[in-house]
């Protein structure tokens, strides 16, 4: 939630650190090279197993309001 407030300009900019990456790396090992469709399909697969249908519709839909290209 820390982070769906922010505001990215020049001020706060998007570090490649800061931002919750939709992968099941580890934050601390993950590297560019890690993100990708796959990765990003294993762990939103992963939270469909994980939760509620209507709570995993919730998180999609904050996931891709989170991930749009206009946030940044």
């Amino acid at each position: 939630q820390e982070f769906d407030a922010l505001q990215f300009g020049e001020d706060v900019p998007a570090d490649f650190e800061i931002i919750p990456w939709p992968v099941l790396t580890n934050p601390s090992w993950l590297r560019v090279g890690d993100i990708g469709w796959q990765s990003v399909e294993s762990f939103f697969l992963a939270a469909k197993h994980m939760m509620p249908l209507a709570q995993y519709k919730e998180f999609v839909k904050a996931s891709h309001t989170r991930f749009h290209p206009d946030r940044w």
